[in-house]
């Protein structure tokens, strides 16, 4: 794959709940008409999880399911499981769906969007290709 890219949930929240369409909300929006926008399944239970209403729930699930799906292979949890090991054996914290998201991201030679400073943290320690858009929030 190229040119695809998996927008963390990190991104989407601030393009859900904006209440101005900011560069993140342009960029998802972008990827989304193009048909780049790529989800994993940790995305979808993130953001489904955050929905009040049954509607709400719905509405988005429908949206997700447009976007390009990559499941988690059995390559996927390996590579995290050993990322996950050897970025804490360094003394570095960070959440394990971040290091899944980059190994899936690494494996399928995409992007990762996000506004989460915990992929930049792994993207020190690995060759993953990230778009911040930490100083956008």
């Amino acid at each position: 794959m190229t040119d695809e890219v998996i927008i963390d949930s990190s991104a989407w929240i601030h393009t859900l709940q904006s209440k101005q369409k900011t560069h993140i909300y342009h960029r998802v929006n972008e990827l989304i008409i193009n048909n780049k926008a790529v989800t994993v399944p940790i995305v979808i239970m993130e953001l489904l999880g955050g929905t009040r209403t049954l509607q709400e729930f719905q509405r988005l699930k429908d949206r997700l399911g447009g976007l390009i799906f990559i499941d988690f292979s059995s390559e996927a949890w390996e590579v995290a499981a050993k990322w996950g090991f050897e970025i804490r054996r360094n003394g570095i914290s960070v959440p394990n769906g971040d290091i899944l998201i980059s190994a899936v991201a690494f494996i399928n030679n995409i992007a990762v969007l996000h506004a989460d400073k915990h992929f930049d943290m792994i993207g020190e320690q690995y060759p993953i290709k990230f778009e911040s858009m930490i100083d956008e929030i």
